[in-house]
């Protein structure tokens, strides 16, 4: 931490004989030119501070981190054991590269993108406990870089080439925090990289997760490239780092699976299960009697997606 201003007013401790950090009260203002964790970086931290024997709070709370702009507050209570933190944040027009950075990942994604989180966890010992971690966490962008492979490319030729399946596409939503541990065992396709090559491009990209006791469930995990679009149903154990039901699917424009894939076990080792053709690949003759047949049973089909993201024209 570097360039540190802690401006306390009204201080006072309630019992000197006890620890201080659970006795003193005062209010304040805090500002930080740098905070440097790893290859985290934020700068110009602001925003006023109180104690209150125990709890710290920082309302409302701005700063630069990860290429974007973060406001939000920040709650740490310390009045028992096992330390309770609150962070509400987010962070508009971050840059994905810093975020898998940070977090040890390798670049997936590129561009610009916005962050939400509102999440409660408790600490035991300086360890998270993620048993105790509750709350939301959203990752959304638009017109964003794909890295590692052409998706319009390998998903336009699946069912000649069987090179790519759906559950490489599980990377993807996996960026941030939420897939740090998750993505350990991941490949994050580097052998379909090496077999297809190039660049491609993500037009509207949704991450959406809700936490409970550990658990991450997927609220909205949609992506659409020119072409196509793929969505992902499913949890993570965070408490047991386990893929609980994940499925990932190619969709069509009414959000039913052309096909799919489920993924489970560990995070150090996941299993993709066997592909589910729901509806052929082949051609505009197949594509035509798709529509026929849709038409004849009055437009019902098995819709797994419902969220944000819209299928490209």
């Amino acid at each position: 931490m570097k360039g540190i201003n802690l401006v306390a007013k009204n201080a006072s401790v309630a019992d000197t004989s006890g620890e201080i950090i659970k006795s003193v009260s005062f209010t304040g203002g805090l500002t930080c030119r740098e905070v440097l964790r790893k290859d985290l970086r934020i700068e110009n931290i602001k925003g006023p501070v109180k104690a209150d024997k125990g709890t710290y709070s920082l309302t409302p709370l701005t700063m630069d981190v990860l290429g974007g702009k973060g406001e939000g507050d920040v709650t740490a209570d310390e009045t028992e054991a096992d330390a309770m933190y609150k962070v509400n944040v987010k962070v508009s027009k971050l840059d994905f590269e810093k975020l898998e950075t940070f977090f040890g990942a390798k670049k997936v994604i590129g561009g610009k993108g916005d962050l939400s989180a509102s999440l409660t966890v408790k600490e035991k010992g300086r360890r998270i406990l993620m048993k105790n971690l509750n709350g939301t966490f959203a990752l959304r962008g638009d017109n964003l870089v794909t890295y590692t492979m052409d998706l319009d490319k390998v998903l336009s030729k699946y069912e000649t080439s069987q090179k790519f399946h759906p559950a490489d596409l599980v990377a993807f939503f996996l960026v941030g925090p939420l897939g740090t541990v998750a993505l350990k065992g991941y490949r994050y396709g580097d052998v379909y990289s090496e077999a297809q090559g190039g660049r491609g491009a993500i037009t509207q990209f949704i991450s959406h997760w809700t936490v409970k006791n550990g658990e991450a469930d997927a609220t909205d995990c949609a992506l659409a490239t020119r072409h196509s679009r793929a969505a992902l149903k499913g949890k993570l154990n965070l408490v047991s780092e386990r893929f609980d039901n994940v499925t990932v699917a190619l969709l069509d424009d009414k959000g039913c699976p052309i096909f799919k894939q489920t993924v489970s076990g560990s995070f150090d080792s996941p299993r993709a299960g066997t592909v589910s053709a729901i509806e052929s690949l082949a051609g505009p003759f197949i594509d035509l009697y798709r529509k026929a047949k849709r038409f004849v049973q009055g437009g019902k089909c098995e819709v797994f997606y419902h969220g944000a993201v819209q299928q490209p024209r």
